[in-house]
């Protein structure tokens, strides 16, 4: 997080390789700006994890998340 508003975004290798969803997804994650950077809950509906998997397996790995931090 630090490096996020401190350095340079990061930028994905190729990115012609990689869908526009992805791409997308990535650049609204990496905002610096807290204030118009989306929120999970906003980044679940985004469609690039529409695309990438069940919702099922996205809560079962978000759940795996909390569970880690929360120890």
């Amino acid at each position: 997080m630090f490096l996020i508003t401190t350095k340079e975004l990061p930028t994905l290798q190729a990115p012609e390789q990689w869908s526009e969803e992805l791409r997308e997804f990535q650049q609204c994650c990496l905002q610096k700006d807290p204030e118009t950077r989306p929120t999970a809950s906003e980044l679940l509906h985004h469609p690039f994890l529409e695309k990438a998997c069940d919702k099922s397996e996205l809560l079962v790995a978000i759940e795996s998340a909390q569970q880690l931090y929360a120890e």
